[in-house]
């Protein structure tokens, strides 16, 4: 091979060079682009939804009241208000209130389907967004501060709407929602009837399936998961009282036999006003959405508040007396869908302008295999590629969790797990 088809095709190594890096930026910028168009889109039908949402309740008579309480920490707790709108005009703290604590990953809007059979019923229902979640601030405290954070939303409550009777507040809980109400009713006087779905009432059992110490680790909530002290910890007979569990014996998640022992440690003395009912068959989110477990719950609620004439150890007949109300909610999931293509497509877009711009650099002058250079200067040029390949790839992670948690606290939580 003469010199000049050596030179061509030298310069033909380089040019197919060039277009793979060139290539490799245009699609790392064609992924950023996209996603960003789909964010827009996303936050766009997240709007839509919103007004639609809104406009339904309004024509059913329903006030829905946006509320934001600082904590003592100075975290900001956001939240949503739901009552019958004359209810609330005309009513003087007699409107029964129950506290809706949503399970992980939730949002105030979530369960909305539960709240209007209770407001339908003459009821006003909080829902709130637990820290780490929505528009709440601050990381997850994973049971450690939550129920105190209720406490204050109670405080809120009380101090600045008249219409809601805090004195004699339910709770209804799903999930670890239900093991902040299992410490939340054990706490506080003020909460007068409880129902929980599947609390996460024995931290210890659910750390022992699922590594949770390790994916949470500690934080400047955390410091030690296994130092929490959960429901089956703080509560017993004595300060626990008008009390529904509602467990799915298929649920795998929240063992049957973890609520059972809950069930046995807060009620020894087999009392009439703490009830377990297992929900045959279902799962835990099958048991959110079945229609007896909600009947059930209405009508333990409805026994306490306005009819005490229910037989409430005879739910299974009782509940024959409960007609649900139809609800034909606008909803739907595609705004959430486009945020989490969104976040994936940023990511690859952020890896491949990585690639182009820390990675392909270094990995040119890494010796080819035909000429491994053992010595310390070619060691130290792996080592280096190494570190800017993994800084760069953390990068591209961490900026997609942080530009998403402004979306939504609940998705960077998610995120990094």
């Amino acid at each position: 091979m003469n010199r000049r088809e050596k030179l061509g095709k030298s310069l033909e190594k380089i040019k197919n060079r060039i277009e793979k890096k060139l290539l490799i930026r245009y699609i790392g910028i064609l992924f950023l682009s996209v996603s960003v168009i789909l964010t827009i889109i996303s936050v766009s039908f997240a709007v839509i939804l919103r007004t639609q949402q809104r406009t339904y309740f309004a024509n059913e008579n329903i006030d829905v009241e946006s509320i934001s309480i600082q904590m003592r920490d100075g975290i900001i707790i956001e939240g949503l208000i739901y009552v019958d709108i004359n209810l609330k005009e005309n009513d003087i703290n007699s409107i029964p209130t129950i506290l809706l604590l949503h399970g992980i990953n939730g949002r105030k809007e979530h369960k909305t389907g539960i709240i209007y059979q209770y407001v339908k019923l003459g009821y006003a229902v909080i829902s709130v967004e637990q820290r780490g979640h929505g528009e709440s601030g601050s990381p997850s405290g994973f049971l450690a501060v939550e129920p105190y954070d209720m406490i204050e939303v109670i405080d809120y409550i009380e101090a600045n709407y008249q219409y809601a009777n805090t004195s004699h507040i339910g709770v209804l809980g799903f999930s670890y929602g239900g093991g902040i109400g299992a410490i939340l009713q054990a706490l506080e006087d003020r909460v007068h009837v409880v129902v929980l779905y599947h609390p996460l009432a024995d931290i210890g059992s659910l750390t022992d399936r699922i590594p949770l110490r390790y994916l949470i680790g500690s934080n400047i909530v955390v410091i030690n998961i296994d130092e929490i002290q959960d429901g089956y910890d703080l509560s017993n007979e004595n300060n626990t009282q008008n009390l529904l569990l509602l467990q799915g014996s298929a649920d795998n998640i929240i063992f049957p036999a973890d609520t059972e022992s809950f069930f046995d440690k807060i009620n020894p003395s087999n009392r009439t006003d703490i009830v377990m009912k297992v929900r045959p068959r279902r799962g835990h989110e099958g048991n959110e959405k079945d229609e007896t477990s909600l009947k059930m719950a209405i009508t333990w609620f409805e026994h306490y508040y306005h009819n005490q004439t229910i037989n409430i150890t005879k739910l299974d007949s009782e509940i024959n007396s409960i007609t649900l109300f139809n609800f034909n909610y606008p909803y739907n999931t595609v705004s959430e869908d486009l945020v989490i293509a969104s976040a994936i497509i940023l990511f690859i877009g952020l890896s491949s302008l990585v690639i182009k711009f820390r990675i392909l650099p270094h990995w040119d002058k890494l010796p080819m295999k035909k000429d491994l250079d053992n010595s310390r200067e070619g060691k130290e040029r792996y080592k280096k590629m190494i570190i800017f390949r993994t800084s760069g790839y953390m990068g591209a992670l961490i900026i997609t969790g942080i530009i998403f948690s402004l979306l939504n606290q609940s998705i960077l939580y998610g995120y990094f797990i």
